[in-house]
């Protein structure tokens, strides 16, 4: 389901690319039967690839002409039945709904007139014919009864795309659009409107029971009862009159003009059609007070929807309220690793390490434009050692070089591999891109959320989950102290050693890469690095977003070293990494630092270590103060090396 701020949302191609990569299935280049010659657009017959598309409007509502009205639209009376259908094709809410899809992907077009009742041809063409189906009509048309209840089966038992504005999909899905249809805003009426629908008593009502009529436990909600949808302009209308409703509800799900929200099972997402808009959470909170929250509109996949409409709460763990306080806490538990490690290993991967200047390479990146699994090479089993991948941000953990070098490492071409996203505070749209080059390659992936309470598994569970089960552990980026803290407290941190040193690979990014080694460079204290990050950059003035500054933390000590990850970025303070890490090593000069490009990653086997670059420019860094001058120099891994040598010589 794709619920649209407004008409004017199917005009831009992002949304309309969305849904047609959503309707999945075959376009069909059958010409029209002769059963409905005039309800097939002509450019269904002739270069036809995209999803076949099928427009319900009411021509009683718009504005629509017949070949007989004249340059002044004066139309001529008594016209046909053929002219009348003839006549919605030309109205502008027609070509405003379906021109990107003719235009831009040449998709097969059917439009059926609601206005002449002709429910069994609809019937036929969406139940038989129909890939997108769109909605194009509102609470005044006075026979929607019908096709609401129709589309909402059909939806349920096919493979079909439904797109229409919220006061159209609302009646069609059962969610809340809470204004009554006698509400108006700027001269017109406010559609959307039924303040009984989506009651908690639904199981009473035989009709709203769609997905098993005896069974009203199956029956799918595709928005929770305590949340209503809307027009982003009519939102702080909506929070004023909570007091009035029948039903009050927590939340409101705002859409902007331009925007859409994609519904899909459970799952949720916006989608922008220009940048600039999206759809919103919004909510009061016990004063009052309006709690406003974008939502993320750059988003591949969605995420839960009851996660979703909780993204603007903050997370619970007590430390958050004052995470400087625990800047100082030492997290070794890995500090006799060095001691236990083995003579180097030699790992060999030419693929892994590419000489850089390609500008292509980074385009080509992404693990799903040609990894051959079967062609990945794997080293020869041996007496376990640590294997650790640190990427320097999570978006290089799909890129091709490092998601291979990660397997290569695994010793099988589909690792079993266990996802601990503490660190963003188990968000969905982060394990989506962690995970998203392993889950396309077809692995076996488990996840593991510790960040809440309620979420820890059992200690035996945890057990098995981290020591017993995964050939690769991976950590997501965020924020380091949280991940670290919560680790501590669970026992999470002895257990992943443990797997560690079985021969596990251990990886991640950013947060993830820098928790491996003895200490880290850390944006923690960053004011927005949150779970609710989206409402805190939406409450706080630019000012109160810049001003924090960089930590040095410990960390889980595999590798003595200190990692500073994003090491080519500078932080929303306005410092560059490398710059502030100076500083740092400065103080103190008997640390050993390593800055990691945000496109590469630092493989780490026993003792050895190599730098791979994920577009073919990044790299590794190691800095160091010079004794004779006290200034720090910065020199770079090469990434061409096919072998890792002794991390004390790259040091």
């Amino acid at each position: 389901v794709l619920i649209l701020g407004s008409n004017r949302a199917l005009q831009q191609l992002k949304i309309v690319e969305h849904a047609v990569r959503l309707a999945t299935s075959p376009a069909s280049t059958t010409p029209p039967t002769a059963s409905s010659p005039s309800t097939t657009s002509p450019s269904s017959k002739v270069n036809a690839t995209g999803p076949n598309v099928v427009y319900l409007g009411a021509s009683s509502l718009h504005s629509c002409y017949s070949d007989d009205d004249d340059e002044d639209g004066n139309h001529h009376p008594n016209p046909t039945e053929r002219e009348t259908k003839r006549n919605l094709s030309r109205s502008p809410e027609y070509r405003t709904f379906t021109s990107r899809f003719q235009d831009h992907f040449h998709c097969p077009l059917r439009f059926h007139d609601l206005s002449l009742k002709d429910r069994e041809g609809i019937r036929l063409s969406v139940e038989t014919w129909a890939d997108i189906v769109l909605c194009d009509w509102g609470e005044d048309f006075q026979h929607g009864e019908w096709i609401e209840t129709f589309l909402r089966e059909v939806a349920l038992e096919k493979d079909l795309v439904v797109c229409g504005v919220v006061s159209v999909m609302g009646k069609v899905f059962e969610f809340t659009t809470p204004f009554s249809g006698e509400e108006k805003e700027d001269g017109e009426h406010v559609r959307g409107g039924n303040e009984t629908i989506n009651k908690l008593d639904v199981e009473q009502d035989a009709d709203l029971n769609i997905c098993n009529k005896n069974d009203s436990s199956n029956r799918w909600i595709c928005i929770p009862p305590d949340t209503a949808v809307s027009q982003t302009k009519r939102a702080q209308k909506l929070l004023k009159k909570q007091a009035l409703l029948r039903h009050p509800h927590q939340r409101i799900l705002a859409i902007d003009n331009l925007a859409a929200l994609l519904l899909t099972g459970h799952h949720s997402m916006a989608i922008s059609g220009d940048v600039n808009s999206t759809c919103h959470i919004l909510a009061m909170d016990d004063s009052q007070n309006t709690i406003s929250m974008p939502l993320p509109w750059n988003w591949m996949e969605p995420i839960p929807t009851l996660e979703l409409l909780e993204l603007h709460a903050p997370a619970k763990a007590p430390h958050l309220e004052s995470l400087e306080d625990f800047v100082d806490t030492d997290f070794v538990i890995a500090g006799n690793v060095a001691e236990m490690m083995m003579p180097s290993t030699t790992v060999s991967n030419a693929n892994s390490c590419r000489d850089g200047g390609d500008d292509d390479v980074a385009d080509d990146a992404a693990i799903g434009t040609g990894t051959d699994t079967d062609t990945v090479e794997t080293q020869p089993a041996t007496e376990a050692v640590p294997k650790i991948v640190a990427a320097g941000r999570m978006k290089a953990l799909q890129m091709k070089p490092i998601v291979e070098k990660i397997i290569q490492l695994s010793n099988t071409p589909l690792p079993k591999l266990l996802y601990i996203g503490t660190a963003s505070f188990d968000r969905t749209d982060k394990f989506l891109m962690c995970t998203q080059a392993f889950r396309e390659l077809g692995c076996e992936i488990r996840r593991l959320d510790v960040s809440e309470e309620d979420t820890v598994p059992s200690a035996e569970e945890m057990r098995e989950m981290v020591v017993e089960w995964p050939e690769v552990i991976l950590c997501s980026g965020g924020n380091t102290l949280h991940a670290l803290l919560r680790w501590k407290e669970v026992g999470l941190d002895l257990l992943m050693k443990e797997s560690g040193l079985n021969g596990t690979v251990l990886c991640g990014a950013s947060a993830g890469a820098g928790c491996w080694f003895s200490s880290l460079h850390t944006d923690s204290l960053r004011p927005d690095n949150t779970k609710n990050r989206e409402h805190v950059l939406n409450e706080l003035t630019e000012k109160e977003l810049q001003d924090w500054d960089y930590a040095k933390i410990s960390a889980l000590g595999f590798i003595d070293a200190m990692c500073v990850p994003h090491f080519d970025a500078t932080g929303t303070n306005g410092a560059k990494r490398a710059e502030d890490a100076e500083q740092i090593l400065l103080e103190d000069p008997s640390t050993s630092v390593i800055g990691v490009d945000e496109n590469a990653a630092l493989v780490v086997v026993g003792g050895d270590a190599m730098a791979v670059s994920g577009d073919g420019k990044a790299t590794c860094h190691v800095m160091m103060p010079l004794e004779e001058t006290g200034e720090v120099i910065s020199a770079p891994i090469p990434t061409h090396w096919e072998e890792p040598i002794p991390m004390e010589e790259i040091l």
